[in-house]
This record gives structure tokens, sequence and C-alpha cells, in this order.
């Protein structure tokens, strides 16, 4: 447990102010109990389409400060050595890790480059969770509980929990902050490979729109063309040639989004209308190009 430099000398000299340290985690830990039943909760709620889950990390971490000495310094050493932990270390104090299968071994090896990163969203949802109480020196214990995402297939779940005391008899005009923390980290394969397939359909969505967007450039180009100008053909062939290539790209793009709907992430995907109505406007705008590259070059060639 992470202890102020006040609180630590308090504990060392005063017997009673032990005894009410240890009367606040009794309070606490009735808490941390309930916690830990809910996100044992969102696990099993979130793992059902993913059964090849692995539990990485579990456990909790428990800070006592003064008000005016509390700082995220102990929590980024928290995580530090959590995260320490995911990658090969041994676990944190009050924090235990499960044998992993081989192949999940091997996957979180790939993904130690990332680990600065996955240190830095842990952080963040940390931060966000602890910022979200509306005070911290309320004297009910609040707790905030968030599930999210560290890396393809690797997914924290945790419970902050935040508490202050009032005692003069102990610190004058002070109040003892007390927080505590309760996580569990599993990594999936199958959601990490989801995962990743779901970030490939967003960024071919994407692609998709530019395109889209400059086919409709090209043919407000193409409308607003002088026939007299003397660069006029060399105009209309070049509108013509993009979007030619743009459509043909389009329909690559939709080959490659139909292989990867085939898993079950078709949500991820615009409505059918609504894409039924994209293809056919720039369809329509390819169609339109052509047409008029063609009938031009018809009268160059007669003429």
């Amino acid at each position: 447990m992470g202890k102020s430099n006040s609180i630590e000398q308090q504990q060392k000299s005063n017997k009673a102010f032990q005894e009410y340290v240890n009367a606040m985690n009794k309070d606490m830990e009735e808490h941390v109990g309930k916690t830990s039943k809910e996100l044992d909760a969102l696990v099993e709620v979130h793992y059902k389409p993913f059964p090849d889950k692995a539990s990485l990390l579990e456990g909790r971490y428990s800070h006592l400060s003064t008000v005016s000495e509390w700082s995220l310094a102990s929590v980024q050493k928290m995580i530090a050595s959590c995260r320490d932990a995911i990658f090969g270390a041994p676990a944190p104090a009050g924090s235990k890790k499960e044998d992993k299968p081989e192949e999940v071994s091997l996957a979180i090896q790939a993904i130690k480059s990332r680990e600065l990163l996955i240190a830095n969203a842990a952080f963040n949802i940390v931060q966000s969770l602890l910022g979200s109480f509306s005070s911290s020196t309320s004297t009910d214990v609040l707790t905030k509980i968030d599930v999210k995402p560290l890396s393809p297939g690797l997914t924290l779940f945790i419970g902050v929990m935040n508490n202050a005391y009032s005692r003069t008899d102990f610190f004058r005009n002070e109040k003892i902050r007390q927080n505590m923390f309760v996580y569990k980290v599993f990594y999936s394969i199958k959601e990490g490979h989801m995962t990743s397939m779901l970030g490939d359909l967003e960024a071919y969505e994407e692609q998709k729109a530019a395109f889209r967007a400059q086919m409709k450039e090209v043919s407000t180009k193409v409308a607003k063309l002088d026939t007299r100008s003397n660069d006029y053909r060399e105009q209309l062939k070049d509108c013509s040639e993009d979007v030619k290539a743009l459509n043909s790209m389009l329909k690559e793009i939709d080959t490659q989004i139909e292989a990867l709907s085939k898993a079950p992430l078709a949500k991820a995907l615009p409505p059918a209308s609504e894409e039924a109505l994209a293809v056919a406007e720039c369809d329509a705008i390819a169609a339109a190009v052509g047409n008029r590259w063609e009938a031009a070059q018809a009268v160059w060639q007669s003429e």
C-alpha cells in the first residue's frame, strides 16, 4: 500500500491513528468486494464472443495520503509495475499473474514495442476516473468502473474507489484521502484479430469517403470546363482518367470490405441502403465523365 510521508509518520508514532487506519481499511474492503464482483460480471459479458481470453494480471493497490500531499506519482509507479508484469516481470505486491498459454505469451511479446503506449493508455484511464470524482474530499466512498482496450486484444477492467476522512486530532485542518484500485487485465487473440479487422474496415471506409469526395470534385470540375479552351481536350482526358482510376480503386476497396465483413463485424459497416446510394452516385459520375470523353473523342476524330 502506498502512503504519504505524513501518514507513515503517524502510523509509526501513533497507535490510535493506526487503529483508525485499520478501521478505514475495513470499511473500504466492503466496497472492494462489491467492485470486484462487478468487474467479474463485466469480464463475463465482454468475453462471451472470445472464449480464448487469458488472465494476464489482476490485483489491487491502495494509497493513503493527506489531501495536501496527494499526487499521481504513486499511481504512475503502480501502472509501470503492472505494465512490466504483463511483459514478464514479477507481479507487484497485491497482484497475481496466471500462467498463460504459449500462443498468448508469444502474442504479448509481439506487442512489447507498444508498452509505453499501453502504460500511457492505462494512466489516462486511471487519471480520468480519479478526475471524475466530483470532490476529492467527499466523506463517502465513491466508486467508478471502466473497461478500456489498452492495445488490440489487451483489455483493462478497473474500479477506482475514493474516500476522505477528516480527523483534526491527527491532522489539523487536513483530510485523509484513501484511493483503492482494483484491476484485471485480459488478453484475447481472437479479439485482437477482430479489433485489427475493425481498424482495417474503418480505414477502408475513410478511404472510400475520401475517394468519393474526390470524384465529386472532378465531376464539378468537368461541368465547369470551357469547351473553347485550348487545353480543353487535355483537361477532359485527365478528368476522365482520374474518375476511372478512383472508381476502380473504390471497387477494389469494396472487395476487401466484403471479405472482412464476413467476420462478425457487419455492424461496423454503413447501412446497406446508404452504401448502395453512394455506389450508384459514383458509378453515375464515372459513366457521365466517361461518356463525355468518348463523345468528345468521336467529334475530334470526325474533324
